[in-house]
């Protein structure tokens, strides 16, 4: 099962790298619009449709019917997509979190900054 979540994590590991990055300059601007806590949704949900594309890769790529020859069974594949599910909306809700703190911090200060003036 080990084997199978590293093999979709690199699978996706360069796609969520830059998700995320523009995950932070998307949660900027939204975050003047909605409440900040709204980006722990919207993290989770999109980094939860990762594992449609592996998925979906897998499909492509033919992986489901060299898979079927390994010494794993068809319940440790299905589990093994539930589990990467669950630990990248874990992920998503831990960035939208911290990404919502920081942005909450961020305009308070600038709010105080132009209360003073």
């Amino acid at each position: 099962m080990k084997g199978l979540l590293l093999k979709d994590y690199f699978a996706i590991k360069s796609s969520m790298i830059i998700l995320l990055i523009g995950f932070v300059v998307f949660g900027f601007g939204v975050s003047f619009y909605a409440p900040p806590y709204v980006l722990m949704l919207i993290a989770s949900i999109i980094l939860g449709q990762f594992v449609t594309t592996t998925i979906y890769s897998d499909r492509k790529c033919g992986w489901l019917k060299s898979s079927i020859t390994f010494p794993t069974s068809k319940k440790s594949h299905v589990s093994s997509k539930y589990i990467m599910y669950a630990l990248l909306c874990l992920l998503g809700v831990v960035v939208g979190l911290v990404l919502s703190i920081i942005i909450t911090s961020i305009r308070n200060e600038l709010v105080c900054c132009i209360v003073d003036i």
